[in-house]
């Protein structure tokens, strides 16, 4: 990781580091900083996790930033090469009271069939087929996420991030916290904090 966020893949000797290809977006939206990995992972486990800092705030708190949830990173091979992706942790899903499922709910601009549920803290896995649709936008908590199926970008405000579909779909993980949104895009190929 660099200073801009970027990641570059390659091997280092202990002294020198030979890159193997360019530079690559990591987090977007320069909200997320200072990861560090976990060190005493248990070799049966054979995950990575990394936790790093979020830059975000509320004007009610005395304070501006805070940890984001831990994640499990892995190289994956892509048609762009090998690519680093970052998922949130399988453990996360033991700290869930309830769960709800929808299954193939088709979705309008005439009605919002998610309207009757809401929450402080929520944990979204979607599975978006766009079909004829242009663009798909969710409101969590105040921070606007919007597909341009057109563009296979995935805006978050001003930010956008290119999110290309695979399949004609895209999938989006979704941790929304009392002072946080995290965004993981296609099986965490893509990450908006």
């Amino acid at each position: 990781y660099g200073a801009d966020n970027a990641y570059q893949i390659g091997t280092f000797d202990g002294k020198t580091f030979a890159p193997e290809g360019p530079k690559q977006p990591g987090a977007h939206g320069g909200a997320f900083y200072a990861a560090q990995t976990f060190s005493d992972i248990a070799p049966s486990d054979g995950r990575r996790i990394e936790i790093g800092g979020l830059r975000s705030g509320h004007e009610a708190r005395p304070f501006n930033q805070m940890m984001a949830f831990p994640t499990s990173l892995s190289l994956r091979e892509t048609s762009q090469g090998i690519q680093l992706h970052r998922e949130p942790v399988w453990e996360l899903h033991t700290l869930h009271a309830e769960t709800k499922t929808w299954q193939a709910l088709p979705v309008s601009t005439e009605e919002d069939p998610l309207k009757e549920f809401s929450g402080a803290l929520m944990h979204l896995e979607l599975d978006l087929l766009p079909q004829d649709a242009k663009k798909i936008h969710l409101d969590l908590r105040g921070v606007s996420l919007t597909y341009d199926v057109t563009t296979e970008t995935l805006h978050r405000g001003e930010l956008a991030v290119p999110l290309p579909l695979e399949e004609g779909a895209i999938h989006l993980e979704v941790l929304v916290d009392r002072l946080s949104v995290e965004v993981f895009g296609n099986f965490g190929a893509v990450y908006v904090p």
